[in-house]
């Protein structure tokens, strides 16, 4: 009954947006045709990851995703280990240098690479928060590469206060009300509206995929 109801719900989603997902399992190219059937038009994948090391099964699954023909993009998750991006500025730069890399190299090509900002492990020091983070954009920026926030309002004031250094970014934003659309956003950060709405997570999804986060996107 659970997967019937899903799937009813996928193939309902709105005319005005388009429906996506992101999720960190190994998928094949008929997994993601399976889910372009249902209406689903793009995948988000983890790239890097909090350990310090590439997510190669990412990368893999944005090479089946453009083969079924989703639009793919791909977020990085920082690692705050001492030897792999809370050092250095060049020790930081690393994580977005690894990632690019490791997607070019793959043949793997996304529109936006999103910087996961959510709590986890930041410092208490803001300001060594905001320098972090601002080192990661330019060094994407540096690539040529489109980069994008993703965070809640909460997350962000915990992080970096009221900080505006990503507003001129789009925004991935995480609010689990499971609801397709932006009504219940308010600015923060100097952002105005969102980009994507990650509006549920954790959920079984459908094509054989046992966890997924859907998302939103206008």
């Amino acid at each position: 009954m659970f997967t019937l109801l899903f799937f009813s719900a996928a193939l309902a989603s709105s005319v005005d947006g388009k429906l996506g997902f992101d999720a960190i399992l190994p998928i094949t190219t008929p997994q993601f045709q399976c889910f372009k059937n249902l209406t689903y038009e793009f995948y988000i994948a983890r790239v890097f990851r909090s350990n310090g090391n590439l997510d190669n099964t990412g990368t893999s699954n944005i090479v089946n995703a453009r083969l079924a023909g989703l639009a793919t993009d791909a977020y990085l998750f920082p690692c705050f280990a001492s030897g792999c991006g809370n050092g250095t500025d060049q020790k930081r730069a690393i994580l977005v240098t690894k990632s690019i890399s490791a997607l070019r190299a793959a043949g793997a090509r996304i529109d936006t690479l999103w910087l996961d900002i959510e709590k986890f492990a930041w410092k208490d020091d803001k300001e060594a928060n905001k320098a972090f983070i601002q080192e990661m954009i330019d060094a994407a920026k540096g690539f040529g590469v489109k980069t994008g926030i993703y965070t809640a309002h909460i997350w962000w004031a915990e992080i970096v206060g009221d900080w505006k250094g990503g507003a001129d970014l789009p925004l991935w934003w995480a609010r689990y009300n499971k609801e397709e659309s932006m009504d219940h956003f308010r600015s923060f950060g100097g952002w105005t509206a969102p980009t994507i709405h990650q509006m549920d997570g954790d959920i079984e999804g459908p094509c054989g995929i046992a966890d997924i986060d859907q998302d939103y996107m206008l």
